[in-house]
């Protein structure tokens, strides 16, 4: 068997089976890398989809110079129109839109007793489909003296890490917060009344105070002293990273929280960079395969005359093909454990970076992507087998 290896391989060319080994390592390494990316994407859009089935978009026009004129804003502000809000909803990437109501009447809040605070608020309504949160003690009803209150986290943020700080005032928590009673004051149309009040739950969805759809649209009725117009307006889409919704939004020139569909843009970039990193790696892999099974096949035909010597000797064609087999294996197995060492320290470097922007979720190194790459390696084995029997078939024909 010794004698055989030596027939085979002493005139090969090191420099070719290291170019070989290489390409075979750099096709795992992308194949399995663009195997992990496709997995975590999945995984991640399969968590969210289990908190919510659609994805929310909050949508405005853009304000221009003519808007920023305080005298003609409430003639030519950036407001949609009602054909303007059914054309969104006809629009077959999107499930449900809803306008913002905002208040058309003068709102005041009394913290005096709790933290000696007095302020001009203003509230929004959106129905409850579109609520991230609904309490126990949301709604209102004709007659109620009770209006529960829901606040954006982001408003909480910004007073304990900025107002609170700056001006040496007590940070609170979502549980004080929701401890304070407040009276809301609203007026307009020569009258007024007061109601008591408290925040109730908090909204990681809605940039805004938000109150029951009932109680605004009952209160602009009784005290608002002008016709309501929408300036923003909030749908349901299954995908915020739709290609059609994204360029209908370009199109007419809405704009939307940006920060959210960036991230659902990153992951629909994440599976297009997998599918190419797969493309790529699939054709390093085919490369290098028939660059092993090319060099397998000069082997035996430049050994022609040995072989046919040994053979006529009456050495077993087997031999000659379990030689050759073991050769291949000592190429092949450097070249996938390279490729798998390629492959965990690209998966590392993207779990690090990907892990800080809060994008994709998974473990660092995925057993789906091993898998892939171990039944790569088994493919090209298998391969290379049958490169070697049909050349030995030939060169003893």
């Amino acid at each position: 068997m010794q004698l055989l290896r030596q027939i085979l391989w002493q005139r090969q060319k090191k420099r070719q089976l290291l170019i070989a080994g290489s390409g075979l390592a750099l096709g795992l390494a992308f194949i399995m890398l663009a195997l992990q990316l496709f997995v975590s994407t999945q995984q991640t859009v399969a968590e969210r989809n289990q908190d919510s089935t659609y994805e929310y978009l909050i949508l405005n026009k853009p304000v221009s110079g003519l808007n920023s004129l305080s005298m003609l804003n409430k003639r030519f502000g950036a407001a949609f129109k009602p054909y303007e809000i059914r054309e969104l909803a006809e629009q077959p990437f999107i499930h449900d839109v809803a306008p913002f109501t905002t208040n058309q009447f003068a709102i005041s809040s009394n913290l005096q007793e709790e933290m000696g605070m007095y302020a001009d608020l203003f509230f929004e309504s959106v129905p409850d489909a579109f609520m991230d949160t609904l309490p126990s003690e949301w709604g209102w009803s004709e007659g109620e003296s009770f209006v529960p209150v829901v606040m954006t986290k982001d408003w909480l943020d910004i007073y304990n890490f900025n107002v609170a700080m700056m001006y040496d005032l007590p940070q609170l928590s979502e549980e004080t917060v929701k401890e304070m009673n407040f009276k809301l004051r609203i007026s307009g149309k020569g009258k007024s009344k007061t109601f008591s009040s408290r925040v109730v739950a908090f909204s990681y969805r809605l940039p805004s105070l938000m109150i029951p759809l009932s109680f605004m649209e009952w209160a602009n009725a009784q005290y608002g002293e002008e016709e309501a117009r929408t300036q923003k307006v909030i749908l349901a889409t299954p995908d915020a990273a739709a290609p059609a919704l994204t360029a209908y939004l370009e199109e007419k020139g809405y704009e939307t929280n940006t920060e959210k569909t960036g991230r659902q843009s990153f992951r629909a970039l994440a599976q297009a960079t997998a599918t190419l990193i797969g493309i790529i790696g699939g054709l390093f892999t085919l490369l290098s395969v028939v660059v092993v099974t090319v060099t397998l096949q000069l082997l035996i035909s430049r050994a022609r005359e040995e072989l046919t010597l040994m053979l006529t000797l009456g050495y077993d064609p087997k031999m000659v093909e379990q030689a050759m087999l073991r050769q291949s294996l000592r190429l092949l197995l450097p070249s996938a454990l390279f490729g798998l060492a390629l492959f965990v320290a690209a998966a590392f470097a993207l779990h690090q970076w990907v892990g800080q922007q809060q994008l994709l979720h998974g473990p660092v190194v995925n057993g789906y992507a091993v898998i892939g790459g171990v039944l790569v390696v088994i493919l090209t084995f298998w391969l290379a087998r049958q490169s070697i029997r049909a050349a030995i078939h030939q060169q003893t024909r």
